[in-house]
Parts: structure tokens; C-alpha cells; sequence
């Protein structure tokens, strides 16, 4: 349902009206309503999110009659899981509709998950997924303000291990950092998930400008180009 306050459908008045409305997606949130995911082993950065409560409110306040809709079904009429078992959804704001995908361990979280994601490419929460200030939110305060209290999530420590871990001198690219490399990367605005869709992001790299061999698998990266990679990527 559309919602019934907005002016007729088509107009001048409609798509100023609607344009308003979406830039009302992309104002910063509060400072209390961002929230920070641990570091893990997987995930050794900090990251900042919006919880799904914060993003619906947002909805809600832009256009009541906001929904989502699953991509596909299954032969239930139920929301139908991708190969990798993540939810593809449809979020429509104010008459606009956008593709956003969600991943979790059960079916609350991948909704969830999705219409975060989907949110994002309305512009909800964009900017904490930035490592540079956008451009649309140069000098904003609360922008401004929140990363003077926080560090960037790129330079956020480890929590420490038990025992400190020795550094690593030649040989391969170790499976905890391909984890790593693929945990980073797959929270990207724009994720890369599969092997191939990492080997595609890291050959780009100026780490990687003076590599001869043909890199076909993270397992043929060494451990010194992993550092470089590192780097590279700010982690």
C-alpha cells in the first residue's frame, strides 16, 4: 500500500515529495543508536552497525506503509534461501523498491540482515560503512563528532590471545588469514563472498602489481603478499 499522504503519483509535487523523504533516509542516527559487533577470531576488526529496531524506526518515520517482499518463493509459498542459505529480499520506500540480501543462523536474523542491507542502498546508515567521510556528509556534525570518540574500525585492536602469535616468515597464506581476508570482505557495501568474487577483489591490489604467477586460489598467495594485502586494505 502506497502511502496516502503522498501527492498523486507522477507529478512534480510526487517526486519532490519522494525525493525529500528518501534524503531523510541517509541523516546520521544518533550517537547512542550506533552500536559496535566485537572483534572475533573470524572477524578480527570491530564494526559499527544500526540494529534492526534503529532501522525500522527510520522506516517508519520516512513512510509508514514502507515493505518487504521476498525475491522468490519456495514450493510452500515460504521465502526461498539461495545456495549459500541467505534471503534475497525487495524493501520499498515511498514507491521505490531495491534488492537487499541477509545472511544469518535462523530466519529472524536473515530478514533482519536484508532489510539492513537494503536500507543501505537507500542510504540508511551508509557512512559508518565509509572509511573516508562521503561526500554528502562532508561536515556534518554528528559524522564529525562520532568519529573523534571512536576510532576507525580498521585500527581497532585485536582482543589478544592467550599466547602472543609469532610472526609469520615465508610459506603460504595461512587459513586464519584467508578467514580474515574473506570475513573483511564480505562486509563490504558491496560484499564479495565466494573465493572467486575475493580472487577478483585482491588481484586489483597494488600488493599484488608485481605478481607474475596466475593466482587461481587464496591458497597461492604467500604469507608476505597476505601482509601486503593487509596493508593494502588498512587492517
Amino acid at each position: 500500500m502506497t502511502d496516502p499522504s503522498l501527492p498523486a503519483e507522477g507529478t512534480e509535487l510526487w517526486a519532490q515529495t519522494v525525493q525529500a523523504r528518501l534524503e531523510k533516509l541517509r541523516e546520521p542516527f544518533k550517537e547512542e543508536a550506533v552500536g559496535k559487533l566485537p572483534a572475533t577470531e573470524k572477524r578480527p576488526i570491530e564494526l559499527d552497525y544500526v540494529g534492526h529496531a534503529a532501522v525500522t524506526d527510520r522506516l517508519l518515520t520516512v513512510d509508514p506503509f514502507w515493505h518487504w517482499e521476498p525475491l522468490a518463493l519456495d514450493d510452500r509459498g515460504l521465502p526461498a534461501y539461495d545456495q549459500y542459505n541467505g534471503l534475497w529480499i525487495k524493501l520499498t520506500i515511498c514507491g521505490v523498491t531495491r534488492l537487499g540480501y541477509g545472511d544469518g543462523p535462523d530466519p529472524k536474523q536473515r530478514i533482519g540482515d536484508a532489510i539492513r542491507n537494503a536500507g543501505m542502498r537507500f542510504g540508511i546508515a551508509l557512512y559508518l560503512w565509509g572509511k573516508d567521510e562521503l561526500e554528502s556528509l562532508v561536515g556534518n556534525e554528528v559524522v564529525a563528532a562520532s568519529r573523534k570518540r571512536r576510532p576507525p574500525r580498521s585500527s581497532t585492536p585485536v582482543p589478544p590471545r592467550s599466547a602472543p602469535t609469532p610472526p609469520r616468515v615465508g610459506g603460504a597464506m595461512d587459513a586464519r588469514d584467508r578467514n580474515r581476508l574473506k570475513a573483511y570482505l564480505s562486509k563490504l557495501p558491496e560484499p564479495r563472498r565466494t573465493d572467486a568474487e575475493v580472487l577478483e577483489y585482491v588481484s586489483h591490489l597494488p600488493a599484488l602489481a608485481a605478481r607474475t604467477a596466475p593466482l587461481t586460489a587464496l591458497s597461492d598467495l604467500t604469507a608476505e603478499e597476505a601482509e601486503a594485502i593487509f596493508s593494502d586494505l588498512d587492517l
